[in-house]
């Protein structure tokens, strides 16, 4: 457990930058991240308003969530998740 909540019921995905001013390459190590949402009709939407690409709109999966997939502004794959009822 962490002061965040117990690890079980919590992630948590840390982003760092430097604070000297040194940069990252993009990185390509990966496809993409999921992130899981209440409603990802709604995120859509949100995001689309905010001028966020959606490469797929909202859809069910096979599993019975629905998903969708944006690009972040550096040009990152993101799936946003709704777990099924």
């Amino acid at each position: 457990s962490s002061d965040l909540g117990p690890e079980p019921s919590t992630a948590l995905l840390e982003l760092c930058s430097e604070a000297d001013g040194r940069s990252y390459d993009k990185g390509n190590a990966y496809e993409h991240m999921a992130i899981e949402v209440d409603d990802v009709v709604t995120a859509c939407a949100e995001l689309a308003a905010a001028g966020v690409e959606i490469v797929r709109p909202a859809k069910k999966a096979m599993s019975g969530a629905q998903i969708a997939m944006v690009r972040d502004p550096d040009g990152y794959l993101l799936e946003l998740i709704q777990p099924a009822p």
